[in-house]
């Protein structure tokens, strides 16, 4: 029977974890002399053994935080462990659940253990006898971890976790920014399993049922979705202590806690702090990228997303794949928002580039073209912005491969037809008087006349074409006096889809938008030397090409001047 009673007693470890009769020595666990001093804290607090449930209950509060204080010093990658990272892992979630009651969750203990996982350093102190060298948490618990977020607990302390490491967050500490990163990359949007979307601007996706580590969701004592000290599953805080006069302040912070991390408004502010804290961090290129690639996807599900604007425009400023990142998330705030950046056309000219439209990888040159599209798409865009747009198009269109040429072109094509002031590109006589001359519509396009295709081009136009292609501001640029020469220079491309899409660009009444929809510029993406190959072989010919004259000699195919030293 005094057994029942003593762990009945010591099953109660709600709080206070010291009995009445005083404080509990904290033990250290570096081994040792911990058995002797844990039996004189025992008896010290038990009063001499008067009280055996007390000394009982006393004795098993101290291994209790004993092991907790291990489990948060073996979640530090610095000296675990990768098996006996993931057990501290799981044992923390485990310790984490059930406390002051069914349902509980302190939210505190796991916090402190997720934020030692991710940063790599210890939580509780000490050292341990499993130590070994490490630089951060191992692939195995970190994918214990993201296994969990599907959890709304879980998720939010992770959140928590992240934006304190972020702050803590050295020069030299890249392997660990390169895991926040990661991490944050790879959590569920903020309002998955939480019934809201994030800013009402779209259809939101239908969530998963919510689920919660601790069980709280599962026995009903906390509601999903509204605000945080608002939900269905408690009364408000001021209700709750004026019927609830035995519930102690720290009590009522927890039941405040746990709305907070069931709230769908909570994990919408708890995501922008992680975000606003990683990308104020010291992170190491790639790992920069890495998170400006994700933040696009976040951005809807934010609570105040303005407060990453100026992240964002100094991001979008340094060009690259990463400014063209900013720009997607920017484009989401101007658009949604109302924010207000008038560089924005600068710095996408600015990333407009080879590098990102014309040699870079499909992805990048996807998203470049996309954001050309988008921000280009009202009319009340400048005449002088569009224009330049067009000529930095029809330019990256020269030097480019068959599959970025035709989305450039149908970029060019685009652009006219939504800004009809820039037609005059195309109808302009002459490239070298392009801003002074004759200004006659019709007949030629940068000295290039629009039926004779196979003329040879002019090696002079570059120099005395008056758009300036090194300027960095489309406005001062001074598109609108020159001319679409490209596009007639690549009517003689030698690929046939390039030359058609340049042709039915030089042919092709603009002013009528009716009878002229816009081009589909995707339809060039998939355009490669491999899809031209197959293509060319999968073409049926009619009749063989007779080549007059043979191989070499006069008339032949090789025939001609400039062929000495070799014999055909």
């Amino acid at each position: 029977m005094l057994a029942f009673q003593a762990t009945a007693a010591a099953g109660d470890l709600t709080a206070p974890l010291t009995p009445p009769g005083g404080e509990v020595e904290e033990e250290d666990e570096g081994g040792g002399a911990g058995g002797s001093a844990g039996a004189a804290a025992t008896t010290a607090a038990g009063g001499g053994g008067g009280d055996p449930v007390g000394a009982y209950r006393t004795w098993l509060a101290a291994r209790f935080r004993s092991y907790r204080r291990a489990l948060l010093s073996h979640c530090g990658g610095a000296g675990a462990w990768p098996a006996l990272q993931v057990a501290a892992l799981r044992g923390l979630l485990e310790a984490g659940r059930g406390r002051p009651g069914p349902g509980g969750w302190d939210a505190a203990f796991v916090g402190a253990g997720l934020e030692a996982l991710l940063s790599g350093k210890r939580g509780g102190g000490g050292g341990g006898h499993h130590a070994a060298p490490s630089t951060g948490p191992c692939a195995e618990a970190l994918g214990e971890l993201l296994a969990r977020l599907d959890c709304l607990d879980v998720r939010y302390a992770t959140l928590g976790a992240l934006a304190r490491s972020a702050a803590g967050l050295g020069a030299g500490d890249g392997d660990t920014g390169r895991t926040l990163v990661d991490v944050l990359a790879r959590l569920p949007p903020a309002a998955a399993g939480l019934g809201g979307g994030g800013d009402g601007g779209g259809a939101v996706a239908p969530s998963p049922p919510p689920k919660s580590w601790c069980g709280a969701l599962e026995l009903g004592l906390v509601c999903v979705g509204g605000s945080p000290g608002r939900g269905a599953g408690h009364p408000p805080l001021k209700k709750r202590k004026n019927t609830q006069r035995g519930a102690t302040k720290t009590q009522a912070g927890q039941q405040q806690q746990q709305q907070q991390w069931a709230a769908a408004a909570g994990h919408r502010a708890a995501t922008r702090r992680a975000w606003v804290a990683v990308l104020a961090a010291p992170l190491p290129p790639d790992a920069w990228a890495a998170a400006l690639a994700a933040l696009p996807g976040a951005v809807p599900g934010l609570d105040r997303p303005e407060a990453l604007c100026d992240a964002l425009a100094a991001a979008a400023a340094g060009g690259g794949p990463a400014g063209l990142c900013a720009l997607a998330a920017l484009l989401d705030l101007i658009t949604r928002r109302g924010v207000e950046y008038p560089a924005v056309y600068a710095a996408l000219y600015a990333c407009l580039s080879p590098e990102t439209a014309t040699t870079g990888a499909a992805g990048t040159r996807a998203r470049a073209w996309a954001l050309a599209d988008a921000f280009l798409a009202s009319r009340a865009v400048p005449a002088y912005t569009a224009a330049a747009f067009a000529k930095r198009a029809a330019r990256l269109a020269l030097a480019a491969p068959p599959g970025p040429a035709s989305v450039a072109l149908a970029t060019v094509h685009n652009i006219l037809r939504r800004h009809p002031a820039c037609c005059v590109l195309l109808h302009r006589r002459g490239g070298a008087d392009a801003g002074g001359g004759e200004g006659k519509e019709g007949g030629c396009v940068g000295g290039v006349e629009r039926g004779a295709v196979h003329a040879a081009p002019s090696p002079s136009l570059l120099d005395t074409d008056p758009y300036d292609a090194a300027a960095s501001d489309p406005a001062t640029a001074n598109a609108l006096a020159s001319s679409l020469w490209e596009v007639a220079h690549l009517a003689r491309h030698w690929c046939p889809a390039v030359a058609a899409a340049a042709r039915g660009l030089l042919a092709t009444d603009l002013s009528d938008r009716v009878k002229n929809p816009e081009a589909d510029w995707r339809a060039g993406l998939g355009l490669t030397y491999a899809s031209l190959l197959d293509a060319d072989l999968a073409r049926r010919v009619r009749k063989a090409p007779v080549v007059a004259g043979g191989v070499g000699g006069e008339g032949g195919l090789f025939g001609g001047a400039g062929w000495g030293g070799w014999a055909t």
